[in-house]
């Protein structure tokens, strides 16, 4: 979990998950890659004041970000390359949140 809840801190945990991205062993354009998704989203969300905590996965085959959803258009993500989506789901108690995904590209093994 990341605090998202000002602008500050929005900031500093998009540098902050960057730089554990890059330990994870993501490439330098795919950590960038997430943290101006949680840059993004967070900022929509705080601008419509349901800024907050957003949760963060980091996997072997990519990322996930979950933040509460904003005016967000999917448009926003979607990198040149396809690998990264955006959809807006409604929780079970009635709040919406916006996840961003990234699937990365695993080689083939021949």
């Amino acid at each position: 979990m990341w605090d998202c809840s000002n602008r500050n801190k929005l900031f500093a945990a998009a540098f902050e998950l960057h730089e554990v991205a890059m330990h994870a062993g993501f490439s330098p354009d795919e950590a960038t890659n997430l943290s101006l998704t949680l840059a993004e989203l967070g900022t929509r969300a705080a601008k419509y004041e349901r800024g907050g905590q957003a949760s963060v996965f980091l996997r072997p085959d990519g990322w996930r970000v979950e933040m509460p959803a904003a005016d967000v258009p999917t448009a926003l993500v979607t990198n040149s390359n396809g690998r990264t989506t955006l959809r807006v789901v409604t929780r079970s108690d009635g709040d919406e949140v916006a996840i961003a995904e990234y699937a990365r590209v695993v080689p083939r093994l021949s």
